[in-house]
């Protein structure tokens, strides 16, 4: 007899489960199932109270044993009448879902918004706080991740509804390997938000394409480049391979221990764009203790034969820091120390590839924590307070003609006080200049006055 398509994913992800166990992955801090694992578990139509249906007694015994073996589980819901995928879903039924959700031992919920009954924005919010709230009733600890499909800003509210809301559209499409230019796509779609994200809520750029048969059309160079940047954004690291099928160099990406440290730093500054050239970009983040994580990558298109390399140079002041400060710069992926340098580090980075590099200070200033990707200047113990960070998403390597101004408090009182004594004289001249016509005004009419008695 011919299994049914829901009975053999419960197998596979059984085995994926004991293979995740086995292999160091596991180890490297990887410790979630795909939620996709028990996507099946509505019934196709709701009766009653009823909130389960064949498969969900297999899928039910599959988490059983993944949980003793020590994985997290999650799984697919939907706010609207219907799943994605056609099944029964959780609008009007909650608390009911939430319930048996927390009886199965799930840790993650990833919540969809298809057949959404409520289109609106406010409508779409609304629903998604529903869950949320019948989750915490449970008192379970459960992750809720949300997914709008693109109808609304998630990121704008997300933090107070959700543990990580989507910002693309999916990597794969129609079950499509993934794509240099869709994971490009998602980048893109996620630069700028850093701001919206923290502990507690994260942007989600979707699960990683890693590992056959999904990343059967990107280069090494590709995979390694999509692993570092939605590491460098703590975008939640998802395991979206078939581990029987996955190759020795795609696992060896997914157990990159330096850059999952990078992406679970108890600091949680998500990375964003802070330099931009070309098809050049420098992806950066602060991280604990005053260091720095940066990604420098190379996105010219392959058409382009004499782009194939790019020179990238990282400045200081990118990282909110003085010209001479010293710092050691480690390749993350190469697990070594590039050196110890001052005022600017440049690497050649081959096309569609990345360097990523963690950056620690010789020295720690106190408020080196409080660097943020999108902030606008940072203090120094010494008083002065550098102007690089407002212009550092654009195209200059200086944040100004001249170079780097340090702005102190002395030279900021000069400034405010000689703007002041401007305006002052401003004002002066209009005074006096009203004045001056006003008596142009009154000395003409008299001498009118006077024209006309001669006259008469």
């Amino acid at each position: 007899m011919t299994k049914g398509h829901a009975a053999w994913r419960m197998e596979l992800y059984g085995y994926s489960g004991i293979l995740l166990c086995t292999n160091t992955a596991a180890g490297c801090g990887h410790e979630a199932m795909d939620p996709q694992m028990l996507e099946p578990w509505g019934p196709p139509s709701r009766r009653g109270e009823s909130s389960c249906r064949h498969p969900c007694i297999a899928a039910v015994t599959i988490a059983s044993s993944l949980l003793h073996a020590g994985l997290q589980l999650g799984l697919f819901g939907d706010s609207g009448t219907r799943t994605c995928g056609g099944a029964a879903a959780s609008y009007g039924h909650e608390e009911l879902d939430a319930q048996t959700f927390a009886s199965w031992g799930i840790s993650y919920l990833k919540y969809d918004n298809c057949n959404a009954v409520k289109k609106d924005n406010a409508g779409v919010q609304q629903q998604f706080a529903v869950m949320r709230d019948a989750l915490n009733k449970t008192g379970r600890r459960i992750v809720y991740a949300i997914d709008d499909w693109g109808v609304t800003n998630p990121w704008q509210y997300g933090m107070g509804v959700a543990n990580s809301w989507r910002t693309t559209a999916g990597l794969v499409e129609s079950g499509e390997p993934a794509n240099w230019d869709n994971i490009i796509r998602g980048l893109d779609n996620n630069a700028g938000l850093g701001r919206f994200a923290g502990p507690g809520g994260w942007n989600n750029m979707d699960f990683l394409a890693i590992g056959e048969p999904l990343s059967e059309e990107l280069t090494m160079d590709e995979i390694r480049s999509h692993f570092a940047l939605w590491a460098i954004a703590k975008s939640p690291l998802f395991i979206s391979a078939d581990l029987r099928q996955i190759t020795k160099d795609a696992l060896g990406v997914l157990q990159s221990d330096e850059l999952i440290a990078i992406n679970q730093d108890p600091l949680g500054v998500p990375g964003d764009l802070i330099w931009k050239q070309g098809s050049d970009e420098i992806w950066g983040t602060g991280l604990s203790a005053g260091a720095r994580a940066v990604v420098m990558l190379n996105r010219h298109f392959d058409e382009d034969p004499m782009f194939d390399n790019s020179s990238i140079t990282l400045h200081w002041h990118h990282l909110g820091w003085e010209p001479d400060m010293p710092a050691t710069v480690r390749d993350l992926y190469a697990k070594k120390d590039l050196g110890l340098f001052t005022r600017n580090f440049t690497w050649i980075v081959p096309q569609h590839g990345v360097l990523a590099i963690k950056l620690t200070p010789s020295k720690y200033v106190n408020n080196f924590d409080q660097w943020r990707p999108w902030d606008c200047g940072i203090e120094t113990d010494t008083g002065t307070h550098g102007v690089w960070a407002c212009f550092s998403h654009t195209a200059l390597d200086k944040p100004m003609l001249f170079g780097y101004v340090p702005v102190t408090s002395t030279i900021a009182a000069g400034m405010g006080s000689v703007i002041a004594l401007l305006a002052v004289a401003v004002v002066g001249l209009g005074v006096g200049w009203r004045l001056a016509v006003t008596r142009s005004r009154k000395a003409y009419k008299k001498w009118g006055e006077e024209v006309l008695i001669l006259d008469a």
